[in-house]
């Protein structure tokens, strides 16, 4: 089975948790843990969660990977949070590569940098459900056969 990763890259406080957090279905904190969701064709899969950035925690992905699996393997699927310029994000790339995940970049971006999708964000609001909606269609779709 290919390893699949998706890394929601953004600045602090852009919306990568959030995200996560409507693609699960959970309003708590995330954690490196295991969730089942659906991809694109509606099949259920599990995916690794890391929902807050490593680099914002000061922990790379391969230690919280090692917790939660206790060095009994890899998850086939993850989906972390990443802090564009955080300190340990060339860690978690590096991690990822070296383990041969194929990896799937989704950037939140500064809406005055590019043209508006539902992939920007502003720091003093929170997405809207539709945004998230179509973030999580994106991010389906990647777990698709």
């Amino acid at each position: 089975m290919k390893r699949i990763a998706v890394i929601i890259w953004g600045f602090s406080n852009s919306g990568k948790t959030t995200t996560i957090r409507h693609l699960v279905g959970v309003s708590k904190r995330l954690c490196n843990c295991n969730f089942k969701i659906l991809n694109i064709q509606n099949t259920e899969i599990e995916v690794f969660v890391e929902g807050q950035s490593p680099s914002e925690k000061d922990q790379t992905l391969e230690e919280l990977i090692h917790v939660y699996y206790k060095k009994d393997g890899l998850p086939n699927n993850i989906i972390v949070a990443e802090q564009i310029n955080g300190k340990n994000a060339g860690s978690t790339i590096n991690f990822l590569i070296k383990n041969q995940y194929k990896i799937n970049f989704f950037v939140i971006q500064k809406p005055e940098s590019y043209n508006k999708t539902h992939w920007d964000y502003n720091s003093k609001a929170i997405p809207s459900k539709i945004d998230l909606d179509k973030r999580i269609d994106d991010i389906r779709a990647v777990f698709s056969n």
